[in-house]
């Protein structure tokens, strides 16, 4: 199984070397890396014309502005288009001021060829505003309970075949299209699994995009979309 890194730039240029250093320097490396910007403007920052002097990423530009469900959308298939992925390979995708622990690929790999589970994530820890860690920080929510909140954290690994099955990233089920997009896949008969290791660092800082959601309102969206697919799981 190849797994793929999709790194996806919103505006996040000040924290974009970190996110794809924490990429290129995987203890297992991907199968390829692509670095997508979602906004044209932002392709004449300093740092994407490092990447491109650079040449460790391949690097594709959305030509207008996009939403975080349709760059996540648009990123996914871009992979395909710039990579031969086929439907037993696996990608994820980094926000570009988040980082990933040099071991995640492998850990999270393995598990998913250990287990055969179709969606595979790990625990994770905080990063402020400065850039400092919070290892207080613990996820114990279960993966046997999507209903109550979301157990993985975005950057989870997902096998091409079950992505497809539900036709991807979708704003069904509100704001939380990460979230909502592993309910679907379970669904749909397919398992998913955490590693219970700190892989993956999220940066909360004042430029979040989910700062501008209303948490209570969308998550009564996905539960919404939890019920109704529990009710029918073909929908």
């Amino acid at each position: 199984m190849n797994v793929f890194a999709v790194v996806l730039c919103h505006k996040l240029e000040q924290w974009v070397d970190r996110a794809v250093a924490s990429v290129t320097t995987q203890i297992r490396r991907p199968a390829g890396i692509l670095l997508v910007g979602t906004d044209a403007r932002w392709a004449t920052s300093n740092a994407f014309a490092k990447w491109i002097t650079w040449g460790d990423a391949k690097i594709v530009m959305s030509e207008t502005r996009l939403s975080v469900w349709e760059s996540k959308r648009f990123a996914e298939r871009m992979l395909r288009q710039v990579f031969k992925v086929g439907p037993t390979d696996a990608f994820f995708i980094l926000d570009a001021d988040d980082e990933i622990h040099e071991r995640y690929i492998e850990k999270c790999a393995m598990t998913m060829k250990e287990t055969g589970c179709a969606v595979v994530g790990c625990d994770y820890e905080i990063m402020d505003e400065l850039g400092h860690r919070l290892p207080a920080f613990s996820n114990s929510k279960s993966v046997y309970d999507l209903r109550s909140a979301n157990p993985l954290p975005s950057v989870s690994i997902v096998r091409m075949d079950a992505y497809e099955s539900v036709k991807g990233y979708t704003n069904e089920g509100g704001g939380f299209e990460d979230w909502t997009l592993w309910m679907r896949i379970a669904a749909a008969g397919y398992r998913i699994a955490r590693y219970p290791q700190k892989l993956f660092c999220y940066h909360r800082h004042a430029s979040n995009v989910t700062n501008s959601y209303d948490g209570d309102a969308e998550t009564v969206k996905a539960r919404a979309l939890f019920d109704r697919l529990n009710k029918n799981p073909a929908c």
